[in-house]
């Protein structure tokens, strides 16, 4: 069974715990593009019936919006912002973004873990390869000294 490993999360930064396998810092607007954010918050504009924007944690708030943070272990990754929408609405949505924020970090980080073992495959292929041609010109050698061996015999 796969396990998504611990995330730790400061400020807008998402990296994995140091003592586990994956080693990269992600932020939010890393692990969802720009097209991808745009289309969440398109969606999330129609459920709530107001226009919603995503910003990050250290932007300052409009003091029009009403803001729900995005929370990744505890800490804001960023916020929904909207005006005039309900304040549970806005939560529910909040609540959407993260399911939809764990997916993506998990799709990435199989990702992550898939090419990292095709790259380690590879990479013990070719030392194989190099092994087995570096022990076929050995014995090319061995045969050749055999050979003259066997015609000063002769």
């Amino acid at each position: 069974m796969y396990l998504l490993p611990r995330l730790i999360v400061k400020g807008s930064q998402i990296k994995p715990d140091p003592d586990l396998p994956f080693d990269k810092q992600l932020e939010l607007f890393e692990i969802f593009s720009t097209r991808e954010i745009q289309r969440i918050v398109t969606a999330l504009s129609r459920l709530l019936d107001c226009s919603v924007s995503v910003v990050e944690p250290n932007a300052l708030p409009d003091p029009e919006c009403q803001r729900e943070a995005i929370l990744w272990e505890l800490e804001p990754v960023g916020y929904l912002e909207a005006k005039n929408a309900n304040t549970n609405q806005l939560r529910g949505a909040a609540d959407i973004f993260v399911i939809l924020l764990k997916e993506a970090v998990r799709f990435r980080m199989a990702s992550d873990l898939h090419l990292e073992t095709v790259v380690a495959d590879f990479d013990a292929l070719q030392k194989r390869h190099i092994r087995a041609g570096s022990a076929h010109e050995q014995s090319e050698v061995f045969l050749y000294e055999d050979h003259l061996q066997m015609m000063r015999c002769a």
